[in-house]
């Protein structure tokens, strides 16, 4: 449990008050965390850890916990289940709607999950405000996963191992080769967000070779295990290097600049025009 009671001493606060227009730029995630079923298996399925065993897989490197990822359908992109708030409820109320209807699992059970912790707010390109909270299965075993047709296309259970043991040099990719957003299209975008490195993970998938974890997705997991490892990781500050606030400009104010260039353009050439008409 040295992971989990690291997670829970780090949290933080679970509620604050929103107003309806945060509401409108508000969103809510839910990482889930379980055990590994083989170790579960090995200790005879029991959810309660024995302290001794726990501190001798520390040793070894293990946490045998899982993380659940998902893939969105359009983006391709990995995330937590979750989505935009709706009137009338909360942030955790939030999360456990959006995992109900995208992955069929029911955090609002308590019998079979805990909401143990809560990590640092995110912001997208497009100023959505990310609210995280962190569940814990209780029960042995996990309920059929069904995900949304009109969102996800594909999820798995992550060794929680594959970021406790990350090397510092993370690999990086262009902006350009990992992202699907629509904006590149424009030629001289495509071109300036391939001058821009991002950290990515590939994360194992038997059938998905493209299952690929950056951006937010990564800074939310990167926030999760820096607070379980109770210690900074190298890779979250990458997360927040140079590069990443000239992306979010691309893709933020860049396409303003271009249309506000050309109708300065036209006006200046309609001006011109007059003057020696």
């Amino acid at each position: 449990m040295y992971y989990i009671n690291n997670l829970i001493k780090n949290t933080n606060q679970y509620h604050s008050i929103l107003n309806n227009i945060q509401l409108k730029t508000s969103a809510s995630v839910a990482v889930i965390l379980r055990w590994d079923p083989k170790y579960l298996i090995e200790t005879n399925k029991k959810t309660i850890v024995d302290d001794n065993d726990d501190k001798k897989k520390l040793k070894e490197g293990k946490s045998n916990l899982q993380i659940l990822f998902a893939q969105r359908k359009f983006s391709k992109e990995l995330c937590f289940p979750g989505g935009k708030i709706e009137l009338n409820e909360n942030m955790i109320e939030a999360a456990e709607r959006e995992t109900q209807e995208e992955v069929s699992i029911d955090l609002s059970n308590r019998n079979n999950y805990s909401l143990i912790a809560r990590l640092d707010d995110k912001k997208t390109f497009d100023k959505l405000n990310v609210h995280s909270f962190v569940y814990f299965q209780q029960c042995q075993q996990t309920p059929p996963i069904k995900l949304s047709e009109n969102e996800l296309i594909d999820y798995q259970w992550i060794n929680l191992d594959e970021f406790l043991s990350i090397s510092d040099s993370i690999t990086k990719v262009k902006l350009s080769e990992i992202s699907k957003s629509r904006r590149l299209k424009n030629p001289l975008l495509y071109y300036l967000c391939s001058l821009v490195y991002v950290p990515f993970l590939r994360l194992p998938h038997p059938k998905n070779p493209n299952f690929i974890l950056w951006g937010l997705t990564l800074d939310i997991t990167a926030d999760l295990v820096r607070r379980m490892k109770d210690q900074k990781l190298s890779f979250i500050e990458t997360t927040k290097s140079n590069n990443r606030k000239f992306s979010i400009f691309l893709y933020r104010y860049f396409p303003y600049s271009i249309i506000l260039s050309g109708l300065f353009l036209i006006f200046f050439v309609i001006y011109l025009i007059k003057l020696f008409m």
